[in-house]
């Protein structure tokens, strides 16, 4: 997992476009060291290497979409199936027991500039970067 680490930090660096590219948009996703928890030839889902939650899958296209604004008619289709993987993992790992989100980040948010889900379930672990827990719902 220090490799994962590794490169989960440079995807937040300047040369972060570029190399999530080459990881989810090229064969080489199919050496990306994460756990995956499904994957085809449109999206990939793998749990993130630096959860938020006790439950944290990333579902990205494989075909490059940088930012929410970017999205034209072809990528919302992608999108489309993207939200239809999320159901199958909520489904398959029985997140409804949990209580779950399915969020995309976008702006400052985004660190990195390639559009991507997570779908988030189970006890926050992190804090926001903001030092609050606005993730945290309201019971």
């Amino acid at each position: 997992t220090e490799m994962v680490n590794k490169l989960f930090s440079l995807a937040k660096s300047k040369i972060g476009p570029v190399l999530t590219e080459l990881g989810f948009a090229t064969p080489l996703r199919n050496f990306l060291t994460v756990k995956k928890v499904f994957q085809d030839d449109q999206v990939m889902a793998f749990y993130h290497p630096k959860p938020f939650w006790e439950i944290h899958i990333v579902i990205v296209p494989t075909h490059k979409i940088a930012v929410l604004g970017d999205v034209n008619h072809q990528d919302s289709i992608v999108m489309g199936y993207m939200c239809e993987v999320a159901a199958n993992l909520v489904n398959k790992l029985k997140l409804d027991q949990y209580g779950y989100r399915l969020i995309t980040n976008g702006g400052k948010y985004q660190k990195v500039k390639y559009l991507h889900f997570h779908l988030g379930a189970g006890k926050q672990l992190q804090i926001d970067e903001d030092g609050s827990k606005n993730s945290t719902p309201i019971n």
